[in-house]
């Protein structure tokens, strides 16, 4: 039997919860759902959402020495769905964030690709 699953929420251990919070509400437009402590502007964990997309990101004591081994930009990448690469590469263009433009690869995907502030690879993708 398989398993019933409806979505994933993967946690990214940050350097820095103030910095990676305002990538991902004010750059990439997803909002606070929750932090622990709760409500705290210091929190050291938080999940965000946009749409049916949730990240949790962790600042705690240890967060990052948890995992050892290569830093972060070796070890994940997030891929989303984004029906109009084009169009999100623009409206990230807009707010000044710095990255390459898209580009259509091999295997007939249209791909955006930046990095988050500790380095986590993002790409926004659809098929062309």
């Amino acid at each position: 039997m398989a398993l019933a699953l409806d979505g994933i929420a993967p946690l990214l251990r940050v350097l820095d919860m103030a910095r990676s919070v305002a990538f991902y509400r004010d750059v990439l437009g997803f909002s606070v759902m929750a932090t622990e402590p709760r409500g705290a502007a210091d929190c050291t964990w938080c999940m965000l959402a946009l749409g049916d997309i949730a990240i949790m990101l962790d600042a705690g004591p240890g967060a990052l020495s948890v995992a050892p081994g290569p830093p972060a930009e070796h070890r994940i990448s997030l891929y989303f769905a984004c029906v109009d690469v084009d169009a999100a590469y623009a409206a990230l263009a807009k707010r000044g964030y710095p990255m390459n433009p898209p580009a259509t690869t091999g295997h007939g995907m249209r791909q955006l690709v930046m990095r988050d502030p500790d380095g986590v690879e993002l790409c926004f993708q659809h098929p062309v």
